[in-house]
């Protein structure tokens, strides 16, 4: 199952997208379909490009990085509206998650990335790169997973704006 709205997983797995609360398995809020990810360079700049949730906050795709900044089998670190992600390339697809592990709070995109996996590098603790969810111990909850779209070579990722 995915999320209608950032089409990232949704299952059980997952704890939330970019839309979704952590303590719920329903979006926390209903983004209006009508918002479309640009197709130009122009609709990249324009105010419209931004779509208020029914919750009045704003949702903004952000350019992250470019698509070669993240060679296949790498983990970054990158920032999306005042938030830490760790950036993910699996076999040329890219996927992020928060950047702080739920153990300790180790930097998870200064980590590195073994078959799918984002190995935090204080303690060892795994998480799957594309949904968040922790596969081993000593992490015992996962982190928050976001979608990202690739356009002209840039990763975008759709982040509400002031979130943290």
């Amino acid at each position: 199952m995915r999320c209608s709205t950032c089409r990232a997983a949704a299952s059980t797995a997952v704890r939330r997208c970019n839309c979704w609360s952590a303590a719920s398995s329903r979006p926390s809020h209903a983004i209006s379909r009508s918002g479309a990810w640009p197709t130009t360079s122009s609709a990249r700049s324009s105010p419209s490009w931004r779509r208020p949730c029914s919750d009045g906050v704003r949702v903004s795709p952000q350019r992250v990085a470019a698509v070669s900044d993240v060679p296949e089998g790498e983990v970054r670190v990158v920032e999306c509206d005042g938030r830490s992600l760790a950036l993910s390339n699996i076999a040329g697809e890219l996927f992020a998650i928060d950047n702080v592990c739920t153990h300790d709070g180790g930097p998870l995109g200064e980590g590195r990335l073994r078959q799918g996996r984002v190995i935090c590098p204080r303690h060892g603790a795994a998480f799957d790169a594309r949904t968040g969810r922790a596969l081993t111990l000593p992490a015992v909850r996962g982190v928050a997973a976001y979608a990202v779209r690739v356009e002209d070579g840039e990763a975008w990722v759709e982040c509400a704006e002031g979130a943290s």
